[in-house]
């Protein structure tokens, strides 16, 4: 997020206030996740959209996560230059693989409107 064009040191500083509170109240939630708990197989298409240089869930962990799943639709995409919080440290990228690979699924009859920036 610092090398992010997008932020200001404020919007940072708002963006780890935030992570601190779901850590306080999803502690437990999260070091008690077991991804075996919910199985491999999905109806619904699994998308994991991941930075190339995230240290905190390593891209090789996560492909062989993703290797595993069964879904009607899946795919694995990596935002250049991101690291865990891909989202924010490339936005426009991030969502240009949304209206990408996403938007396509989307049933025309719901109303979706998204302009990139």
């Amino acid at each position: 997020m610092l090398s992010s064009p997008e932020h200001k040191i404020s919007d940072i500083i708002d963006i780890f206030k935030g992570m601190n509170y779901s850590l306080d109240h999803l502690f437990d939630e999260l070091i008690n996740f077991d991804f075996q708990k919910y199985g491999k197989q999905f109806e619904l298409p699994v998308f994991i959209i991941h930075g190339d240089h995230d240290i905190i869930t390593p891209t090789e962990l996560a492909r062989a996560y993703y290797d595993e799943i069964e879904a009607p639709h899946k795919e694995f995409v990596l935002i250049k230059n991101a690291g865990h919080l891909a989202c924010f440290a490339r936005p426009h990228q991030f969502l240009e693989e949304l209206i990408k690979r996403v938007g396509p699924l989307v049933p025309a009859s719901i109303n979706v409107k998204a302009k990139v920036l």
